[in-house]
């Protein structure tokens, strides 16, 4: 309620601070708002979580400009899915044999090995070639080590672009195994250098819904940012197993504001504990309940199952709405009947949750907690730093339209239309393509990853042999 109320004086200050035809919009009186609101966020100081990192760009495009005359890869290993994005130059006399086995092996098939697939829809020409992409279930590794040395994709001695926490879990298999050079970049890095370009370059990258005033999912319409004259300042909320919100002002610089540790994991784990207990009370249930249990049990309720379940489930069983408290719509504050005024509210006073409501029901009652947790997180975020553009990624939302839906209809209620909840077409693709992007000398080696562990190790041990020469010094004067 107080974030409704509120919202209105806040979103004065948006309109009023992104130089959108701002003299049109705001009167004298709103002007006088503005201005009470801006002194008082002049006068405190914003919480800095982290600090504000940049991407050096002296040379944009480094390795795709200088590599640009043969095909190329880059490798985003994360604990689920492996992601690869390959750029496949126009054919010139520059190729070698080993170039036209590389994009012939791509470009042949699109589907690679037992969990490989190339994601054909998302390919897009550049300049003077083609970006494909690719993923594959990272437990696989070593069977696509094997098909990579099978079909002699990677030449000795060649550098392998990676980012994600494989590219440090997998550098020593992956050197002894392919004889290649592992060049590492950080993972945020990457992700932000690899959406910057796509926005930049890819017109219909950005979308956003349709219908953002409705909970359920409408057409996609593309939104080409760029033409608004700049892409930043942005907010991109990034929700894999935990959610990362990033402010990116420019090419060059980004910073971590805020985040939570609810999100995609959150999800998947509370759905499989939720099945051991719809196990427990399995007894006298109908038939189909029991079907129901069975293709929901714990041990075979993957990612996707869980998302399947909520498409056919009914959220309202388990929340409590404004319309369960005050029998209708509560005018007084704005609040619609239909509005939730508690999650899982209504299983308070359910009797037997086993037989009166389906796995579908709890799954789809924690995708919206999660979905809704996420936009607002987002929403009080771009408040504080008056940008008017979200953008969400991130696995928990890849071929999730429920929760776009929600986050889409959150950021629209709350802003009263002022903010736009976007979306991305190559979500997950980012930071393959930005390790491709990044100069020599924001990636590190193994040799560099030993030189930093030993460096931490003698900081550590200082550090101890500090704290015990206090500890006697103190003794001693004692």
């Amino acid at each position: 309620v107080d974030i409704t109320m509120m919202s209105s004086g806040n979103n004065q200050l948006l309109l009023l601070d992104n130089n959108a035809k701002s003299e049109d919009i705001v009167d004298d009186e709103e002007r006088d708002t503005f201005n009470g609101l801006k002194g008082l966020k002049q006068s405190v100081q914003p919480l800095r979580r982290s600090k504000t990192m940049e991407l050096i760009s002296a040379q944009p495009l480094r390795h795709i400009l200088s590599l640009s005359q043969t095909p190329c890869f880059g490798f985003d290993i994360g604990g689920s899915l492996t992601k690869i994005s390959f750029f496949e130059p126009s054919r010139n006399s520059r190729w070698n044999v080993h170039d036209k086995v590389k994009a012939k092996f791509v470009t042949s098939s699109t589907k690679y090995g037992d969990s490989g697939i190339r994601d054909q829809k998302l390919s897009f020409p550049w300049r003077n070639g083609t970006f494909h992409f690719i993923h594959f279930q990272t437990h696989r590794m070593s069977e696509a080590v094997s098909m990579f040395k099978t079909e002699n994709l990677l030449q000795k001695n060649e550098v392998f672009y990676a980012t994600g926490g494989g590219a440090h879990k997998y550098s020593k298999f992956l050197t002894n195994e392919l004889t290649v050079r592992v060049k590492k970049g950080d993972e945020l890095s990457c992700l932000i250098s690899g959406l910057n370009f796509l926005l930049n370059h890819v017109p219909d990258e950005c979308y956003y819904l349709s219908d953002p005033a409705s909970k359920k999912p409408s057409p996609k319409i593309s939104w080409n940012i760029k033409k608004e004259g700049s892409v930043f300042p942005y907010l991109l909320v990034n929700c894999g197993s935990g959610v990362s919100i990033l402010k990116v002002d420019s090419p060059t610089q980004f910073e971590r504001v805020s985040g939570t540790q609810i999100g995609g994991g959150t999800y998947w784990g509370l759905c499989r504990l939720c099945s051991y207990s719809v196990l427990r009370g399995d007894k006298g249930l109908s038939e189909e309940k029991k079907n129901d249990i069975e293709c929901t049990s714990p041990e075979t309720l993957t990612f996707k199952k869980a998302f399947e379940l909520a498409m056919k489930g009914n959220a309202k069983k388990v929340n409590m709405l404004v319309s369960d408290i005050y029998g209708g719509d509560y005018p007084q504050c704005n609040l619609p009947g239909d509005l939730v005024a508690s999650a899982f509210g209504k299983c308070i006073s359910i009797k037997d949750p086993a037989k009166s409501l389906s796995m579908g029901d709890i799954a789809r009652g924690l995708l919206d907690v999660i979905a809704m947790n996420c936009a607002q997180l987002a929403y009080l975020n771009a408040v504080r730093f008056k940008i008017t553009r979200i953008i969400f990624a991130g696995n928990f939302l890849r071929q999730n339209d429920l929760s776009m839906a929600m986050i889409s209809y959150a950021i629209h209620y709350w802003s009263q239309g002022v903010m736009k909840a976007c979306f991305v077409k190559h979500e997950g693709y980012f930071g393959s393509i930005g390790v491709m992007l990044l100069p020599d000398k924001e990636l590190i080696t193994d040799d560099d990853d030993e030189v930093n562990n030993n460096n931490d190790e003698n900081t550590k041990n200082n550090e101890k042999s500090n704290e015990v020469l206090t500890t006697i010094e103190e003794t001693t004067t004692q």
